[in-house]
Parts: C-alpha cells; structure tokens; sequence
C-alpha cells in the first residue's frame, strides 16, 4: 500500500515548508485544536498532522520531526500507551491534553515524556518556550554524549601513553 503523507500547513504568506524550520509533529484527533496549534506555531514552523498514534508513529519514521506534541485522547491507542515507542525512536515529545490529571502527568514523565500541559494553558509563547527549551536540552545531550564517547576514547589510550612514554625514558 501507499504511505500516507503527512498533513501539511503552509505558512501565513501561504508559502511552503522550508527547511530550516522547526518540524513539529503534532498528534490530535481534534481538527479545531490542530488549527489553533499550527496557527500558534505559525510561519517559524513546519507542522505535520496525525490523527492518531499509529498514522503518528510513520510520519516520525519518514519525516524524523523534531518535536511531537501528542494528545493523550486518541482514537485506538491513547497517546500515553504510545508515547514509549516513540521514546525508543528518540523523539522529544511533549504531552497536550484537554482533560488530564496530576496523575496522568506524572505517568506520562516516568514513561519519557519531556515536558506535560494542558491545552488550556497553551499560548503561543509558553508553546515556542516549552519547544525551544527542549529541542536545546536534546541538543545538549547530544552533545554530552560525544564528548563522553571522546573522554573514553582517550581513557582507554592512557595505559598505551604511559607505557610509551616509559620507555623513552621520561
């Protein structure tokens, strides 16, 4: 079968995606909470659109957005029963809901969700801050694990260095 192409929403000028902007999923099953979210990001970013967790979980395999807004309310898996397979893909995924808990909220961080808002509390810049915080806390971390891998790296040549170094006498 055909893979499914991901919804697209065009910037204000009606231009097209361009490839410097941010790339947010956005999972919702609410056209009109899908609308007010693209809208809120605006032309700095370029939103693709799923329904659900399943057509979700192939737009990130195709598309490698890099953040996911993920409705916890979803027909056929609810985001939080998703939200670990996309943890395992690495996504960054940040969970939106209309109607959620403190309990809710708590499970969807031990499950590895980076950050939790209710969609009420949703403006355009407590989103873009939510976003940006998170894209650069993935950013770090990237950048913390190479330099861990070039530390071990160099640890492991010590006793090489050492022992080279012995027999030239200093």
């Amino acid at each position: 079968s055909e893979p499914r192409r991901a919804s697209v929403w065009r910037d204000r000028e009606g231009a097209g995606p361009v490839a410097d902007k941010t790339k947010i999923l956005l999972i919702d099953d609410n056209a009109a909470d899908r609308e007010l979210i693209a809208r809120m990001l605006g032309s700095q970013a370029m939103v693709l659109a799923a329904t659900n967790v399943v057509e979700g979980l192939e737009i990130y395999r195709n598309e490698r957005p890099d953040c996911v807004l993920l409705d916890h309310y979803l027909p056929g898996m609810a985001g939080l029963d998703g939200l670990a397979t996309f943890v395992q893909e690495k996504a960054v995924v940040s969970m939106i809901t209309g109607a959620g808990s403190e309990q809710l909220g708590a499970e969807a961080f031990k499950r590895g969700a980076r950050d939790y808002i209710l969609k009420r509390s949703l403006t355009e810049s407590v989103l873009w801050r939510m976003i940006n915080r998170e894209l650069e806390r993935r950013r770090l971390e990237i950048d913390l694990h190479a330099s861990r891998e070039r530390f071990d790296e160099i640890a492991a040549r010590i006793p090489e260095v050492l022992w080279v170094r012995s027999l030239e006498g200093e």
